[in-house]
């Protein structure tokens, strides 16, 4: 099920983040992406996508020649199945410190001047559920709240929905660790690692049976751990088990799962 999003500022994309947490459609761990040009900011949280939007400036601050707009590509899960959040942003005026370097000393006017909100366009949510919702309140009201005049509706798939490529047991040798404290137990816990992509085709090994197309060229990949472990009882190796694939009407979700 597709949505068009009424969207048109990044103001609306965050009510619309805010949103989905007060209706029940968004998780602990959803995970997102901003791209621009050939620069990506990963995260991990919906907390920290806001934080992002805010800090669009000293964002822009970073590249050399910062592109128009930058895309948004945003995942999480919602009645047992995912979706995906895409949208394109307009970038950000670089912040008033690159200013300054880049430029004279600026006037009282420009330096009290108030950014004008980012515009949005093309923003879209896309669901895929394991079956035609009993109770399909939220996805109501974040259409009635949200959603564009568009008629929506259910479309079934004719094909298996998720994919999975195992692998013959890789070895990962992270380059870092994504931990999550338990306030249970009050431990932290290795739940994710981040290790070099060396199996895509432009990797340093040939290309893995299976391995997915998506997944070419990204230099870096995010695996998430099958078995949680304590951050101070590491294991002897890692390795790679599978990848599990779906598509959305807009994007390719994979995920890369490790073990140990």
């Amino acid at each position: 099920m597709d949505i068009p999003i009424q969207a048109h500022t990044a103001d609306d994309l965050l009510r619309l983040i805010h949103g989905l947490d007060e209706l029940g459609l968004a998780s602990a761990r959803p995970t997102w992406a901003l791209q621009q040009n050939d620069i990506s900011w990963f995260g991990i949280g919906a907390g920290e996508l806001i934080q992002a939007l805010d800090d669009a400036q000293q964002r822009m601050a970073e590249p050399a020649a910062p592109h128009h707009s930058e895309q948004l590509v945003y995942c999480d899960t919602a009645l047992g199945g995912l979706y995906t959040l895409t949208a394109i942003i307009a970038a950000a005026e670089p912040s008033p410190a690159r200013q300054q370097a880049d430029e004279c000393t600026p006037s009282s006017s420009q330096r009290n001047r108030t950014p004008a909100p980012l515009l949005v366009s093309q923003c879209q949510l896309s669901f895929q559920l394991p079956g035609t919702p009993l109770d399909a309140t939220a996805l109501r009201h974040l259409h009635d709240r949200f959603g564009a005049t568009h008629n929506v509706y259910f479309r079934h798939l004719d094909i298996t929905a998720i994919k999975i490529s195992w692998l013959d047991q890789q070895p990962v040798d992270p380059l870092a660790t994504i931990v999550e404290h338990d306030s249970v137990t009050g431990q932290d816990f290795v739940v994710g690692l981040v290790a070099h992509d060396h199996y895509s085709a432009n990797g340093k090994h040939a290309v893995l049976e299976g391995w997915p197309l998506e997944l070419q060229d990204s230099g870096f990949l995010v695996c998430a751990l099958a078995d949680h472990h304590p951050v101070t009882r590491p294991p002897e190796r890692y390795w790679l088990e599978a990848v599990h694939t779906a598509h959305t009407s807009d994007l390719a979700v994979a995920t890369v799962r490790a073990r140990w």
